[in-house]
């Protein structure tokens, strides 16, 4: 969550890159993780994800909260729990950008 509000305040060119630099790292890091498995690491980051854009929805209007078809779709292709996790923690992430630019077009500070 860190790596992606820090690079929210840059420019167009560059913050649709670097966040998905921070998408890549939090994933490399779970994929290398000597704690434990994957997907539990993916579970963990999907969550924290999830509670966050909690605190964020309520600030913005609700054109700018809904959700897409994503975690339908995850669920369809993958019945590895490792890459149906993988899946949806890159869905949320990607709720998480919309919500992120909702919030800079309304003027909204990200909590």
């Amino acid at each position: 969550m860190g790596c992606a509000k820090a690079v929210d305040g840059l420019g167009d060119a560059l913050r649709a890159p670097m966040q998905t630099h921070c998408l890549s790292l939090a994933i490399a890091r779970c994929e290398g993780s000597e704690s434990g498995p994957a997907q539990a690491c993916f579970n963990d980051l999907t969550m924290v994800m999830q509670r966050y854009a909690e605190l964020l929805e309520p600030l913005l209007d609700k054109a700018a909260v809904q959700r897409g078809a994503s975690n339908t779709l995850c669920i369809a292709r993958y019945s590895e729990d490792t890459n149906l996790a993988r899946c949806v923690l890159v869905a949320e992430f990607g709720h998480l950008r919309e919500l992120f630019d909702g919030a800079r077009s309304a003027g909204v500070s990200l909590p």
